[in-house]
């Protein structure tokens, strides 16, 4: 073979490879990475465990790398976000949505202690995961989104909605969507669980400090005022704020909030 010739087979493998979208376009960019991983992390154990944000968690052994998600965290941390954020606003007749699904790691804790659950995420990948680790039941059901938006016909037909560990790697614009996306699916008196990075809190000035540039699989910072600044152009009224706190490691980086849609 050639010189040329070996420039041309290079060429056309570059032409071939599948272009990664613009960064700019949140919503094609984030479906294109987490796609990625979802796929990486099926075939790679090593991969799951070199992604991993807690080196050490005592509580979760060998099964924390067993569902996608788990590798972010800790069990003990998961398992206090959702008593503190989640619980107390369920019960067995919520009709509940999760913006976001990804592996499943909240849906399958969530998923017994409501009615009926709507996984929804841009990811055709991450929504196998989630299938995979809650099963083919009757009372879930996969949405894939096709942009930050949910379903038309559920207008005002969610009790709670929930978006954990994801409104972290979206730009504002996305955020605004995904609130008044909020606004319109639930029910009166319905209860929204929102999750930011929070520039104000300790770990997540940390974490923005090292960072040179945003890009979706980093953390997007904003300020809880920000965040309240949001809901304030909504019908939606704040009900419920965390405040940083070095023991806890998601309230230590970011700023997780519950909204009410009043009746």
């Amino acid at each position: 073979m050639t010189p040329t010739d070996r420039l041309r087979g290079i060429a056309r493998a570059v032409l071939r490879r599948p272009r990664e979208p613009d960064h700019h376009d949140n919503v094609a960019y984030n479906r294109h990475l987490w796609d990625w991983y979802a796929d990486k992390w099926r075939r790679d154990p090593q991969f799951r465990r070199d992604q991993a944000d807690v080196r050490h968690d005592p509580e979760a052994g060998d099964d924390r790398f067993g569902v996608l998600g788990y590798e972010w965290g800790t069990a003990a941390d998961l398992d206090a976000v959702i008593a503190e954020f989640i619980d107390p606003f369920i019960d067995a007749g919520s009709v509940a949505g999760e913006i976001g699904s990804g592996g499943g790691r909240v849906a399958a804790k969530v998923v017994d202690r409501v009615a009926r659950l709507y996984c929804f995420d841009i990811s055709p990948r991450m929504l196998e995961q989630a299938r995979r680790a809650l099963g083919d039941r009757s009372d879930v059901e996969y949405v894939v989104l096709d942009g930050a938006r949910l379903p038309s016909e559920l207008g005002g037909a969610l009790d709670f909605l929930y978006a954990f560990d994801v409104f972290v790697h979206l730009d504002l614009h996305t955020i605004w969507k995904y609130v008044q996306e909020a606004e319109r699916t639930l029910r009166p008196g319905g209860h929204a669980f929102l999750h930011t990075a929070n520039l104000a809190a300790p770990g997540g000035w940390a974490n923005f400090a090292k960072q040179d540039v945003y890009r979706p699989q980093t953390h997007y910072f904003i300020s809880p005022e920000i965040a309240r600044t949001l809901v304030a152009h909504t019908g939606l009224e704040i009900v419920k704020q965390g405040e940083p706190d070095p023991n806890r490691f998601y309230l230590n980086r970011d700023y997780l909030f519950v909204v009410r849609k009043p009746t």
